[in-house]
């Protein structure tokens, strides 16, 4: 076992492997060695199965090649039960993203989207929707633009005439942007092939299976405006942390949901522009400001005191 603790604090950060998960915690993790000059550990726990010797013996086997932690950042619920067993053998503060299935009390910091309607507790801190890794910056161009497009799931459908058509609109409209567009593991395999077919010439087609984390925070950084359907409320909260202007495409609705009240709300707050309003004045609202929340919270933790 590797013990005791080096100069700088260290970060475990333990992942279940699923991308938007690791995306949260990454972001978490990495605004907080920003601002305090961290040290970050990976560890993987979708084979760590803790038993009730590993308890007794405050053993936590995946964590032994690491110094000891000042804190644990774990999202998702395959990470809570590994989190408290790493806290129990090595220390260190429990931080877990999004609302956890196991009581609050047994985490020392929660950080729960708002949309999640979360409990008022003093180890709770209330996000604006999900933490990711984008930066902001300064370096957006006028001339260049990126649209992310998801696909149906529990609360939309999907309609690509719909999508083809608002898209359209967009390209005629402002051929002096470039445009580039992505889809995600959710955007049906017909639907890219339909974009493709209608030959803009200001759009080049990137598949999310070719667009990897460099690439799309690329693209993020540079683009200075940035249409995202409303089903994928991941890649809003991403595209407004970039900094650009962001519009929505329209997604059909299956029922009110969370997200589509979370979307609502960025839009009467004035950070998101509706394809609605876009179509009717050609222009999409600069945001009142930058939602940054993993640096945000990281700030919020470190004046708790999270490293002291």
């Amino acid at each position: 076992m590797t013990s005791g603790k080096p100069s700088r604090p260290v970060i475990w950060r333990l992942s279940d492997g699923k991308a938007g998960h690791d995306t949260q915690s990454k972001g978490l993790a990495e605004a907080l060695a920003r601002l305090a000059q961290c040290t970050i550990c990976d560890i993987l726990v979708t084979a760590y199965s803790p038993s009730i010797l590993d308890y007794i013996n405050k053993r936590f086997d995946a964590g032994v090649q690491y110094p000891d932690p000042d804190i644990i950042v774990g999202a998702g619920h395959g990470t809570h039960i590994p989190a408290l067993q790493a806290k129990r053998a090595r220390g260190g503060l429990t931080i877990v993203l999004m609302k956890p299935t196991l009581p609050l009390a047994w985490f020392d910091y929660c950080l729960i989207p708002n949309h999640d309607r979360p409990a008022g507790r003093d180890n709770v801190i209330i996000t604006t929707g999900v933490l990711n890794t984008v930066v902001p910056t300064t370096a957006h161009s006028a001339g260049e633009g990126l649209v992310l497009i998801g696909g149906p799931s529990r609360h939309f459908d999907w309609d690509p005439d719909s999508l083809i058509m608002q898209l359209q609109l967009i390209v005629s409209r402002q051929p002096h942007i470039h445009w580039t567009i992505t889809d995600s593991p959710r955007t049906p395999d017909s639907t890219l092939g339909r974009i493709s077919e209608q030959g803009w010439a200001n759009m080049d087609i990137i598949p999310f299976k070719d667009c990897g984390t460099a690439t799309l925070q690329n693209l993020y950084a540079r683009a200075g405006n940035i249409w995202v359907s409303t089903d994928s409320i991941s890649m809003v909260y991403e595209s407004l942390a970039s900094g650009a202007r962001v519009g929505l495409l329209e997604v059909p609705q299956r029922q009110e949901s969370r997200v589509s009240l979370a979307m609502k709300s960025l839009i009467e707050d004035g950070l998101l522009t509706s394809f609605a309003a876009w179509r009717s004045t050609n222009t999409m609202l600069t945001p009142k400001y930058t939602m940054n929340e993993a640096a945000r919270c990281a700030g919020i933790l470190l004046q708790r005191g999270i490293f002291v």
